[in-house]
């Protein structure tokens, strides 16, 4: 997107003159996706996929994001290879799908049917991107167990396994099996509530168990959520292009 500042000044004289800056290109996409399918023997259903790809592709348009797919139904419905080559272009990266460490289910997945996004995929998509766009920054894992390590969020390049974190880039997940519920939904509308706020991922987090509780597991225990990458991490940036290289300022 370019976006181009004009300033018109009035002199003492009553005259105006109108300024135009140098157009600036910022850019922000965010791709989000749910899944409606149940898992086989009933568990891990998910009939409120729907409801959180519209809700969480809301969060991320008011932080300024362009979102993907562009219908609420086109969200529910992606399969790997479509989810695959979209990640040459985002930014940000949502799923409220089935999963496990490593493992992003589609919109088909019920544990047979439906392909897993496995963390190689993930790190071949991401070698494979332009130079062009700048590199993505946030991913929720809004799915069973995709945050028990870090090989989805070292795949995304927004954490490493070894060393201090990339500053303003981050993953969230969950480290065990989750009931589809409204405590679920709850709990990550609270989540960016602070995140549009301007708090920090940390921050957000403990505000979000704190003030409402935690989700619940598939055994009906509070889950927590876990981070990779840098805590500080905020969502309201924008990447905005100065010469050939992306910076992000908040």
């Amino acid at each position: 997107q370019s976006i181009t500042v004009k300033a018109v000044v009035t002199t003492n004289v009553g005259e105006t003159e109108t300024f135009e800056s140098s157009t600036r290109i910022v850019y922000n996409k965010a791709f989000v996706f749910g899944n409606v399918v149940p898992a086989l023997g009933g568990i891990g259903t998910l009939f409120r996929g729907y409801d959180a790809a519209q809700t969480i592709s809301g969060h991320f348009q008011t932080a300024k994001h362009t979102t993907s797919p562009a219908t609420p139904t086109g969200a529910v419905n992606q399969t790997k290879m479509p989810i695959i080559s979209a990640m040459s272009t985002l930014t940000a990266f949502a799923f409220y799908s089935h999963g496990d460490p490593g493992i992003i289910g589609d919109s088909a997945t019920n544990g047979q049917t439906g392909q897993a996004i496995t963390a190689t995929d993930v790190s071949n998509a991401m070698a494979a991107r332009s130079s062009s766009f700048p590199p993505v920054n946030f991913v929720f894992a809004d799915a069973c167990a995709a945050g028990l390590n870090d090989s989805l969020a070292v795949a995304f390049g927004v954490a490493v396994s070894v060393g201090p974190p990339t500053p303003d880039r981050a993953f969230l997940g969950w480290t065990v099996t989750m009931q589809d519920n409204a405590s679920l939904i709850s709990w990550t509308n609270r989540l960016f509530q602070r995140l549009l706020a301007g708090d920090s991922l940390a921050i957000a987090v403990e505000w979000a168990n704190n003030n409402g509780g935690k989700p619940l597991d598939f055994n009906g225990l509070e889950a927590t959520a876990k981070p990779y990458g840098d805590p500080m991490f905020k969502l309201h940036g924008v990447y905005h292009l100065e010469g050939p290289a992306w910076f992000r300022e908040n």
